[in-house]
């Protein structure tokens, strides 16, 4: 039992240590962008500020990288962590088009569209991943069989590191900030769940990653084709529209949480929540 006590003390000791290091990198990101402003060279830094923290916090706790989730996991869910995304899309963006959202002109690059573009948004996911659901989403399975519980504190403190480029205007910045905060702030939190359950039941950090780049992919293809107007209040990362196809998928999801794994160090008759 003390040995169990001594590891519940390390992992509640190593999430605090991650998610404080993470935002103290981040930090320094922040105040370079408000100081000479966003570039890729940032974008790219912030995106990898919590895959570096998660390595370096995982090295000084547990002298090891391996509970990551490195290895591929099974076949089915790679491909549902490429099919959902552009499914998802498909749905939010075919819903705003069917309750009036008119095409607008493609103002994109069609570069957006190439092999090159989802590699380097998959890129730029895994820097996000490593940390979130590669070591903060494994580490709250380890003290809590709640899914709900791991969703929602993953998902929370997922956001609001999003929030001080928001703040800044660098990111999310079509609508204003009593719209974009909030909707971002829920958005975010049902993607959470979404992701956390996947890479629970997966063993697997890819899906998410492959998940996570493709959905940011499809976001620079399809929010060229209803630039302008209001759209940016129903799709995108700020849009009302793109909550619904992922909270009925969260709904789903959280249904059958019994099927997750239970990664508890102690583990009690409690149900997962």
């Amino acid at each position: 039992m003390e040995n169990a006590k001594e590891n519940i003390s390390t992992v509640k000791k190593s999430i605090i240590c991650f998610v404080l290091l993470t935002f103290a990198i981040s930090g320094v990101i922040w105040f370079l962008m408000v100081s000479t402003g966003m570039t890729f060279a940032y974008n790219l830094l912030l995106m990898w500020t919590p895959g570096i923290a998660a390595i370096v916090t995982a090295l000084i706790f547990f002298r090891s990288i391996k509970g990551f989730g490195w290895g591929p996991g099974k076949i089915k869910y790679l491909a549902l962590g490429i099919v959902l995304p552009v499914l998802l899309s498909i749905c939010t963006y075919g819903l705003f088009w069917l309750i009036g959202g008119g095409l607008g002109t493609y103002t994109g690059k069609f570069g957006n569209l190439l092999i090159f573009s989802i590699i380097v948004s998959i890129f730029l996911g895994l820097g996000e991943e490593i940390g979130w659901r590669g070591f903060l989403v494994p580490q709250l399975a380890k003290l809590t069989n709640s899914f709900t519980e791991i969703g929602f504190l993953s998902g929370i403190i997922w956001a609001l590191w999003h929030f001080p480029v928001i703040l800044m205007g660098s990111y999310v910045a079509e609508v204003p900030l009593w719209w974009s905060l909030p909707i971002f702030f829920v958005g975010n939190i049902l993607f959470a769940f979404v992701l956390a359950w996947f890479r629970l039941k997966s063993g697997s950090i890819w899906p998410v990653v492959l998940w996570h780049g493709l959905d940011n992919n499809m976001i620079k293809v399809f929010t060229p084709l209803f630039a302008g107007g209001t759209s940016a209040y129903y799709v995108g990362e700020s849009g009302i529209i793109t909550i619904i196809p992922m909270l009925i998928l969260v709904i789903i999801l959280w249904y059958y949480r019994d099927r997750l794994p239970d990664l508890r160090i102690i583990k009690t008759d409690k149900p997962a929540g």
